[in-house]
């Protein structure tokens, strides 16, 4: 088994990663393409699209994933998964 898929640190970030939120439509017309605010944007928009490809592959292969396509599904997995992690550290 590959126990650095256990490490807590890295599966906090697997949590975060989980519920970033896409950018609202709203803020695209209100920022300076040129400035900082929305090149952060930017990034949280290409991470929550990579993050969304990433459900909806695992939702293809994996029953469990169904209900992962809305924010509340991606929570309940992740703290599962989380909770899992946990578990095998405790043993």
């Amino acid at each position: 088994m590959d126990i650095s898929l256990l490490k807590i640190t890295k599966m906090k970030k697997f949590v975060k990663w989980m519920e970033v939120r896409n950018v609202h439509i709203g803020l695209w017309d209100i920022y300076n393409p040129l400035g900082k605010i929305y090149q952060g944007l930017e990034r949280r928009q290409k991470i929550a699209s990579e993050r969304d490809s990433f459900v909806s592959k695992r939702r293809k292969t994996r029953k469990s994933w169904s209900n992962a396509f809305t924010r509340y599904g991606r929570l309940e997995k992740t703290l599962d998964v989380y909770g899992f992690v946990l578990r095998r550290l405790k043993k």
